[in-house]
Parts: structure tokens; C-alpha cells; sequence
């Protein structure tokens, strides 16, 4: 953000500076807590493991600094029941990862009690991977969170 004051946009010195000085208080937040970015993104997505289809929504994203918070609608139709299940997500920001802790969430479905998920790192691929153990085989909707840290 770019912001400028100048002299003749005020109708006294009195009133100039004191805008002069919210300016720089407010480029000091901006030093603190680094740019902020947001935007929307659908993300790419790869059946990974006990999943017969998929479909990922346009999601949102916010960047603070180096740290990106993530938010997006995914359906899922398992295959079966009792197994671990795995939904590979691409990241709306690249980041390196280097272990499973490198990005970390949550999520639940709406439609089936308890059915939570967890969401983590997947260092290999560089993606984010939601992972639970499948209760239901029908198609539903799971909504998660996540954050992470971009690394180059």
C-alpha cells in the first residue's frame, strides 16, 4: 500500500501533520505485520487413496508475510468404509515442504456425525493432503482449513 500526504491537501499545517503522523504509524503496522494478499483460487486435486471421484470449489486465500490461510469446499465419495482416505490438494501459494507439520487443518462434513479430517503437509508432492478415516461411502461435502508457511 502506497500511501502519500501532501501539504496542499490540507487546510492547515496543524491538521497536515497530524495526518503525517497516522501515515507513518499505519506504514509501521504494515513493517510489523508484513503485506497482506488475498485472492480466490481453485485448487488442483489427486484421488490419493479409497476414493472413487472428487470435486474441489473455488476456495479463498489470505497471505500474511510468509503465512498463508486457506479455505475450500471439497465433495468426496469414498470407497469404502473404516479406511484411511487421502485427497491430495494444491496449495494456492507454492511452498516447499519439508515434513508433514509443515502445513496442518481441519475439516468436517456437515452431513455425516463425527466425520472429521485432518489436513497436513504432503512433503513429497508439495500439496496439501486431507486424510480420515472414511464412515460413510456416499458423496458429501467436506469444508476445510488450513495454514502454512511458504518456503522457497
Amino acid at each position: 500500500m502506497t500511501l502519500q500526504v501532501r501539504r496542499n491537501d490540507w487546510p492547515d499545517e496543524k491538521s497536515f501533520r497530524a495526518i503525517q503522523q497516522i501515515v507513518e504509524k499505519i506504514r509501521s503496522l504494515e513493517n510489523i505485520i508484513g503485506s497482506q494478499d488475498g485472492d480466490v483460487w481453485t485448487p488442483t486435486h489427486t484421488l490419493v487413496a479409497n476414493l472413487d471421484g472428487s470435486t474441489v470449489f473455488q476456495g479463498h486465500y489470505i497471505r500474511f508475510g510468509n503465512t498463508v490461510h486457506a479455505g475450500v469446499k471439497v465433495s468426496v465419495n469414498p470407497t469404502a468404509p473404516g479406511v484411511e482416505t487421502k485427497l491430495g490438494i494444491s496449495l494456492p501459494i507454492a511452498s516447499d515442504f519439508n515434513s508433514e507439520n509443515d502445513c496442518s487443518g481441519v475439516a468436517g462434513a456437515s452431513g455425516i456425525a463425527g466425520q472429521v479430517a485432518a489436513v497436513r503437509a504432503d512433503p513429497t508432492n508439495n500439496r496439501a493432503e486431507l486424510v480420515w478415516i472414511a464412515g460413510d461411502i456416499s458423496n458429501q461435502s467436506m469444508y476445510l482449513m488450513f495454514s502454512y508457511e511458504v518456503v522457497e
